[in-house]
């Protein structure tokens, strides 16, 4: 079946335009709960100012609030000269409100920014008492949204900065909002660090390891538990993401105009032949290749919402040690592990689970990061480890070519709950549905691979039982140095 993978004959060509769509689709995401919190901001503004019986003012311009001259905003140079950006005509020259408000509304914009430097030249101080995406402005970067005025037609980075630089956000999200490498790092400053990667690039490229990296940053943001977890937009837009991930996903024909212009936009003065096949557009080759089969669309869907996942933000996991290898996908072997600590049987317990696991395996076994690809709690939950396509530190010998569930709990004389056992069996089908799994592949317990107890006896004998199961016969190799990271 064709599909977005098919559009283009370079790989990292197709992986520059899915992750452009991916970030299109993560501002999807994003732009309810953005205005929504706009909308607070500039409720908890003008609450407080108009609190005093002050009446809201329309009548100034953000020039008329600003001195002569401003840093970055105007360019008089000495006292005989004149303004002709900021304060250019009799009316935008600077003064005091006559309602003494809109100074104060200035004053608290340029509190609320973590560097007190708004960007005042993309906000009209006339529409501030009407429109709260007029101070959400102010937080932009500081040229290029003069013309914007709503979240759908502010861009990702926009909305991104606007999260990063206003103090509104402190405390929304369940990771600091902060430069640099944080633990946990902030998803704000990656989301924002891949946009413009994406979109400066010069090759309209994108490597395999980038795109991986785009995709677990934009879905970890949008499932943030602090706040998005349950945002509805949000959660389609995750949706969206992983069908994208794997090709399955439709476009309608207004996001394929937006697309087009877009790139039409960004090919200008550049060689861009691959926009086009044998003179056909790629985008009408995009809208052929998107007629996908409508009943393996929505299986793949049923099966990602009958996993329960739990992302590494949403554990807060630490980040690994070292630069992440990848497995060629798909891959034909699972191996199922037990943990031999707590059993955990709520989300609470399981975060503490993997975050006392991955200290085990990264600071006393000096393993790069958590050693398992998933983990799954007696609840039914399945926590992300490394993830489908990282390569793992479980199996000697298999850690390149296998995926790896780790059950919680110790299983030498007892059963996993039904819950557990529900959680792998979706988990191994959604793994075939997304191509990580061969439709064929092989199921082991730990110990047909090495001389271990694990995954226990009693759990063990339920994996021989598994119609997946394949004991490992002599012959294989099982055992290589390398293959431990």
């Amino acid at each position: 079946m064709a599909g977005i993978a098919d559009v283009f004959t370079e790989s990292e060509r197709t992986n520059w335009l899915k992750a452009w769509l991916a970030i299109d689709i993560a501002k999807s995401g994003l732009e309810k709960f953005v205005e929504t919190e706009a909308t607070t901001l500039h409720g908890n503004i003008y609450n407080a100012i108009l609190s005093s019986g002050a009446v809201a003012c329309v009548d100034c311009h953000t020039a008329n609030l600003l001195k002569c001259p401003s840093r970055g905003i105007c360019n008089k140079r000495g006292a005989q000269s004149q303004c002709t950006s900021m304060h250019d005509s009799p009316l935008k020259q600077p003064r005091p409100c006559s309602a003494n408000v809109c100074n104060r509304v200035r004053d608290e914009i340029e509190n609320q920014h973590k560097f007190s430097n708004p960007s005042w030249k993309n906000t009209s101080a006339n529409h501030w008492s009407s429109s709260p995406w007029h101070i959400a402005k102010a937080y932009f970067p500081p040229d290029g949204y003069t013309e914007t005025s709503s979240v759908q037609d502010t861009d990702f980075n926009g909305i991104i900065s606007f999260m990063m630089n206003c103090k509104h956000f402190n405390n929304t999200f369940s990771f600091p909002i902060a430069p640099g490498k944080p633990h946990p790092p902030c998803l704000l400053t990656k989301a924002r660090e891949f946009c413009r990667t994406v979109r400066h690039s010069s090759t309209f490229k994108v490597t395999d390891t980038d795109l991986h990296d785009i995709f677990i940053t934009l879905i970890s943001l949008l499932t943030d538990t602090q706040c998005l977890a349950h945002d509805v937009d949000a959660r389609e837009a995750v949706r969206k993401l992983a069908k994208l991930q794997t090709n399955v996903l439709k476009l309608t024909t207004e996001e394929i105009i937006n697309y087009e212009n877009f790139c039409k936009d960004i090919g200008r003065g550049a060689k861009v032949e691959w926009f086009n096949f044998d003179g056909e557009s790629i985008w009408n080759k995009i809208e052929q290749d998107q007629k996908l089969c409508d009943a393996e669309e929505e299986e793949l869907v049923l099966n990602m919402n009958t996993v329960t996942l739990v992302t590494r933000t949403q554990w807060h996991a630490l980040s690994s040690k070292e630069d992440a290898q990848y497995m060629t996908m798909p891959v034909s072997h699972v191996f199922i592990h037990h943990t031999v600590m707590s059993e955990c049987v709520s989300q609470r317990e399981g975060a503490i689970e993997m975050r006392k696991i991955q200290h085990l395996h990264q600071d006393i076994n000096r393993w790069a990061d958590i050693g398992y690809n998933f983990v799954i709690g007696q609840d039914g939950s399945v926590y992300m480890g490394r993830g489908w396509d990282r390569v793992g530190a479980h199996t000697l010998g298999w850690n390149n070519k296998s995926i790896s569930f780790a059950f919680t709990g110790n299983f030498t004389e007892k059963q996993p709950t039904d819950d557990a056992l529900k959680a792998l069996d979706a988990a191994l089908v959604l793994g075939v549905k997304l191509g990580k799994l061969t439709p064929d592949f092989k199921l082991h317990g730990h110990r047909d691979a090495r001389p271990t107890e694990s995954p226990g006896q009693k759990l063990y004998d339920l994996i021989r039982k598994h119609e997946h199961y394949e004991p490992i016969g002599p012959n294989i190799v099982t055992f290589s140095p390398k293959s431990r990271v």
